[in-house]
């Protein structure tokens, strides 16, 4: 839950630019949401075990250089699951269209 945590903190400040193209900012928004309901759905289903009294923060584990193993993980493909499965066609449609 942390990584999610981190990532949907990131994706905050990725939201704050003024750059970005529409298909862009609305991408990021979408993923950005669904991180935050994938951890509360988490912190639901877990909360029994009571992680929260054994985890660490999340600078901790980059300080004691902990790595995910280099296989294939559950997160691995997080991103394309919300792409190709929940937010419909329209941005399939415009990746589509900028590859023709």
């Amino acid at each position: 839950m942390l990584q999610l945590a981190h990532e949907r903190q990131r994706l905050a400040g990725d939201l704050k630019k003024d750059n970005l193209l529409l298909a862009t900012r609305d991408r990021l928004t979408r993923l950005e949401q669904a991180y935050e309901e994938h951890e509360k759905l988490l912190s639901a289903l877990l909360a029994p075990l009571d992680l929260n009294a054994l985890e660490s923060s999340y600078e901790s584990h980059l300080a004691l250089r902990t790595r995910l193993p280099g296989d294939q993980g559950l997160n691995t493909y997080y991103n394309n699951v919300h792409r190709d499965w929940v937010w419909g066609d329209e941005e399939n449609a415009a990746s589509i269209g900028q590859i023709e």
